[in-house]
């Protein structure tokens, strides 16, 4: 999953990397020295795309930095409002480089303002968050501090929102498709959802009637997931006006379970309480 958060899926990148080294020992010989083909490969696709506007570059950088609605990006590259910014990020959207997306609940609507940003590809998405501002340090040979300083303290967050929420909400998808799923779960459309009071839910499932069906939330911890975290998201999901009797809710950990939470799924009758390991999630 870390390694899918930096390099995504594009099979020249992932051929760029040892699998029997470690990320960091991957990292300082394929992205942080100067004039390799991954450190230079931003660079080249901007090139290559985005020759006639540099604006573009600025937008992709905001939005790695985490500017994620129109008019904070506008902002953060100087411009007024998102107006601005408009005709660049409809082109970055045709180009297959950013991702515009508003909560599950509001795709069906003609237009929708509660929108928000993200870079399509994993690995411009992390060149930009990490790499490009030290560009300095890369070009002295200085990869190792980059990493130490910069790369590490962070990556954990980076890979919790939105790498390992997004790989989750996919999980939905494969599961269906492997006809792992219960019989009586009906998922037409799969997304995220945030609202007022900055409550987020990572993961929604809507039925063909646009209802919630299913809702999960996603631990990307080193400690395993507790019952606590089943009953928060029960709680932003009557916050929210979005729970159902018969709503089926995963839980989605890297460091698995609680023996609390595990017992108290297994004891549901109807079950509709799923707890998805990082095996689980890479079973399907």
């Amino acid at each position: 999953m870390a390694a899918y958060a930096m390099l995504g899926g594009m099979p020249s990148y992932l051929e760029q990397f040892n699998p029997n080294k470690s990320l960091r020992e991957n990292a300082l010989t394929t992205i942080l020295p100067p004039n390799t083909y991954l450190s230079q490969e931003p660079d080249w696709l901007l090139l290559k795309d985005l020759r006639s506007d540099v604006i573009c570059g600025s937008i992709l950088h905001a939005v790695a930095k985490e500017e994620r609605k129109p008019s904070d990006i506008a902002r953060a590259i100087g411009k007024n409002s998102a107006q601005d910014i408009t005709q660049q990020l409809s082109t970055l959207q045709e180009l297959g480089l950013l991702i515009r997306e508003v909560p599950v609940t509001e795709r069906r609507k003609a237009r929708s303002r509660n929108s928000l940003y993200y870079l399509a590809d994993n690995y411009l998405d992390f060149w930009h968050r990490f790499v490009d501002g030290a560009r300095s340090l890369v070009a002295q040979d200085m990869g190792e501090q980059v990493w130490d300083r910069t790369i590490e303290p962070a990556f954990d967050k980076y890979v919790s929102r939105p790498i390992f929420e997004r790989a989750c909400r996919d999980y939905l998808w494969r599961a269906l498709r492997a006809g792992v799923l219960p019989a009586d779960l009906n998922i037409s459309e799969v997304g995220t959802w945030w609202g007022a009071g900055d409550r987020e839910i990572d993961v929604v499932a809507l039925d063909n009637q646009g209802e919630v069906c299913a809702a999960g939330s996603c631990k990307w911890t080193n400690s395993p997931m507790d019952i606590r975290e089943y009953q928060a998201l029960q709680k932003d999901l009557t916050l929210a006006g979005l729970d159902r009797e018969d709503q089926f809710h995963f839980l989605f950990a890297r460091s698995g379970f609680t023996t609390r939470l595990q017992e108290f799924a297994s004891q549901q009758k109807p079950k509709r309480l799923f707890l998805i390991t990082m095996e689980a999630l890479y079973a399907v």
